[in-house]
């Protein structure tokens, strides 16, 4: 991609690097605000509300997301980035046991305090802009961040090639807030019993399907 002679003097300004840093903190600052409203108030997020606690006016807060619906949309991406860096990788000389507990035990230390904006997406809860949220949620948090995951697993463990479908599913299902919530509220499960439990069944998932695949 060529950069033009008025692109390259723009880079170079100094003044034009430091107006877009300060841009990029205050649209941060906005949205760290945003997801903790959002964690409270759920769908019923308002930019009023978000504009007060962030201390920027609703014409600031609009001239950067536009609408509620894209300040929502960001705020969930921007958490799930988060979620998604918390997540960790096989490290050098880890086993695949040691390395399944922990990304399980950080999966289910995160769930455990998901607000509600999470719970009102992940239930499609009515709303003029709820469908196109919902189904960024699947894609992302359900998609994203499982197959992810999957794929460390899968491969740590000995398989070749692809996971099949299925597992990919049963791994969504077992690493879900929704898990974590029955674990640790239906059955009074602490954080490591959930952890234990939801590692042992995964561990077995993958193994099986790796002898499956005849990998």
């Amino acid at each position: 991609m060529v950069t033009t002679p008025d692109e390259r003097t723009k880079q170079d300004d100094p003044h034009t690097a430091l107006a877009e840093e300060q841009k990029n903190a205050v649209r941060k600052h906005i949205l760290r605000i945003a997801r903790s409203v959002g964690a409270s108030r759920g769908m019923n997020l308002r930019m009023e509300d978000v504009a007060e606690a962030a201390g920027v006016s609703r014409r600031t807060l609009f001239r950067y997301f536009g609408t509620r619906t894209e300040l929502i949309r960001q705020t969930f991406e921007d958490g799930i980035a988060e979620y998604a860096r918390r997540i960790p990788a096989p490290a050098v000389g880890e086993s695949p046991r040691e390395w399944l507990y922990r990304a399980v035990r950080a999966s289910h230390s995160l769930n455990s305090h998901i607000g509600r904006l999470w719970w009102d997406l992940a239930s499609a809860v009515d709303s003029d802009d709820s469908e196109g949220l919902h189904n960024l949620f699947n894609a992302q948090a359900r998609g994203d961040i499982i197959r992810t995951f999957l794929m460390n697993s899968w491969q740590i463990y000995g398989g070749a090639g692809e996971p099949p479908e299925w597992l990919f599913a049963a791994y969504g299902i077992h690493m879900s807030a929704f898990s974590t919530q029955i674990l640790t509220g239906d059955y009074e499960y602490d954080i490591e019993q959930a952890t234990e439990t939801t590692a042992k069944v995964l561990e077995c998932l993958v193994v099986m399907a790796i002898k499956e695949s005849g990998a």
